[in-house]
Order: structure tokens, then sequence, then C-alpha cells
């Protein structure tokens, strides 16, 4: 499965032009970019959850949602929901001459539709959340490499997550977290899981041999190909 999920981003990075507005993470007092799948919305598809009437599927959110997570005594919670909807004037053409284009173009604002769906509006802890988020934060870091301008972040969360609760995480600055994550690559070279894995590995990887070593490919995604962390 998350071989597969690689293949569908390496997809998605080719197809899909229009960056996504993210789902976001409050931790330590603070919004953060949450990098993981999004429980959220696959529990909104299990339950068959629909936007409501005014929301906007634009071109920068395909789907429909932004979910709002936090973690609270090492617990994943979804906190909060938003959608876009529009406000204010739409353009139009005048009916007479000169036909001059008239009003204003309408806004596109954040409206939180929580209740919608929890009315109680008490936080949902996502129990059945197993997965290895690595979330940037801080300043940013360009270095040129091979003639290109790779794009880091000052520091890095890095969460275990079981059954929506954090088993181990860490804080790493940049080169503590680069170099932690060679790590994990030597350790997952060595196992039975890579040998099975090796050959789907390698055909993914076609796709950027071109730009990247294979050594940073496997770890620029270390956290899709491990099952627990070190």
């Amino acid at each position: 499965m998350r071989l597969i999920t690689l293949f569908f981003l390496a997809i998605s990075i080719c197809c899909f032009a229009t960056p996504q507005i993210p789902d976001l993470l409050f931790y330590n007092g603070e919004y953060q970019v949450w990098t993981g799948s999004s429980p959220g919305l696959m529990m909104f598809e299990e339950k068959g959850f629909q936007p409501p009437p005014e929301a906007i599927e634009a071109t920068s959110l395909w789907r429909w949602f932004i979910m709002i997570y936090s973690i609270e005594n090492d617990t994943l919670f979804l906190v909060d929901v938003d959608i876009l909807i529009s406000v204010g004037d739409s353009l139009r053409r005048s009916d007479e001459p000169p036909y001059l284009t008239i009003g204003k173009p309408p806004e596109i604002v954040r409206k939180s539709v929580f209740k919608n769906y929890f009315p109680d509006g008490e936080k949902i802890p996502m129990s059945g959340f197993n997965e290895i988020v690595e979330i940037p934060y801080g300043d940013l870091i360009f270095t040129e490499v091979n003639n290109r301008t790779r794009i880091d972040e000052e520091r890095y969360y890095i969460f275990e997550f079981v059954n929506g609760v954090v088993i181990k995480q860490y804080d790493l600055e940049l080169d503590e977290r680069n170099r932690y994550k060679d790590l994990l690559v030597d350790h997952y070279l060595e196992t039975a899981k890579y040998e099975q894995q090796k050959d789907s590995l390698r055909t993914v990887f076609t796709r950027w041999e071109d730009v990247i070593s294979y050594r940073e490919y496997l770890r620029r995604n270390i956290f899709e190909l491990i099952d627990t962390l070190k």
C-alpha cells in the first residue's frame, strides 16, 4: 500500500499544477502544515459527509474540506473543518452601452463548518490513524545542489502515530534530521522488507534518476517505507 502511495505521489506532482491548500496541525501554540495523510478526510468519505451547498470546489481545494488537527496529551484530534465560500458582489455587464463591467469580484474566504457535522462541538480523536508524519517548521533554508535549489526548513517534528496516539516523537534541526534519516535508510537496506520492495522501488525511481540519487530518493521517502522509528 505504501509503495502505491509513493507512486501516486509521483503522479500527482507531475499532473496537478495548482498547489493545494493544506490541512493544518495546531501544536505547541502554532499552526503548521499537516503533511501526513488526512484521517479526517477519510472519515468524512467513510461517513458519506457532503460539503454544504455554499462550499466552493476550487482548483486549489479539489477535496472541498480543510482539516485542522491538534495533538493534545499525545493524541491526534480533529478540531475544526473549513470550507471555501464566495462572499460579496459578482461581476456583470451593464445592460446599456458601453456595456461596462460593473460590480466587484467576489471574495473567497474560509468558513468553519465543524458543527455542521459534529453539533456538540467536541474534538474528534483520530483513533484509527497509524502513520509516521514529518512536519517541517521554522525558517526556509536554500541550498544549491547540482545546479538546483533545494528548499528545506530549519526544524522538523517527527511523530509516529499508532491508533492516533504519538508513541515516538523527535524535534530535530535540519542537520540532525538528515543524519537521522540516513541511519534509518542504512537500517532499512538491511531488512527483508527492502529485499521484497526493491524491485518496485527501482521502477518508481526511474522517474527521478536524472534528478536525485537512489539513496536520496530512499531518504526522502523513508518514513513511507519503514514501519516504526528507531
